[in-house]
């Protein structure tokens, strides 16, 4: 019940978003919250990795899906040209109608155009570059690959951190990591 309560709230905002008009952000981050919540209850039902395929569009609600998922959820952001995208779109849907396929690539771009980059110090999220000539598979392995960086990246920071510990004790890590956290404000 309180997810349908969720969805009848929101939905006056993500009606704008679709049409691409102006929309009120904030007054998403409910909805958002809430497929975390379902995200995380199938994940913990099914177990293993999973990929969920939900376009979140502003850094705003990606951090309101972090909140619920924790470190295990990262975001995947897809960058194209619009003559990338359109070129993938005429790929998928050739023979189709092509009022229906300018319509489609026209929406398409509109909504490309209210995505937010990955910003500076957003953690767990990357941004796969995909160029007019990348395979499916091309786009996958560069996803596979990204990921597995920031998973390394993340490890040696743990690793740096432990290594601290051995190091410097307990008291000058704590010092470190308010300077850190101070430094990040």
């Amino acid at each position: 019940m309180e997810d349908l309560q969720c969805l009848k709230e929101t939905m006056p905002e993500f009606q704008k978003m679709i049409k691409l008009a102006p929309y009120d952000v904030e007054k998403t981050l409910p909805m958002f919250r809430s497929m975390a919540k379902d995200v995380v209850r199938h994940k913990e039902r099914l177990g293993g990795n999973f990929a969920i395929a939900q376009a979140v569009a502003k850094r705003a609600q990606r951090e309101c899906m972090k909140e619920i998922f924790g470190p295990q959820g990262i975001f995947v952001l897809l960058k194209l040209s619009k003559e990338t995208n359109a070129k993938r779109i005429e790929g998928r849907h050739a023979g189709g109608d092509p009022e229906v396929m300018k319509s489609m690539i026209t929406f398409l771009n509109g909504l490309y155009d209210t995505y937010e980059d990955t910003q500076p110090g957003e953690e767990n999220c990357i941004t796969v570059n995909i160029g007019p000539d990348d395979s499916r598979e091309d786009v996958m392995n560069k996803i596979l690959k990204q990921v597995d960086e920031l998973e390394t990246s993340k490890s040696k920071v743990h690793i740096t951190m432990m290594m601290m510990t051995i190091l410097l004790g307990r008291e000058k890590r704590r010092e470190y990591r308010n300077v850190r956290w101070q430094s990040h404000v």
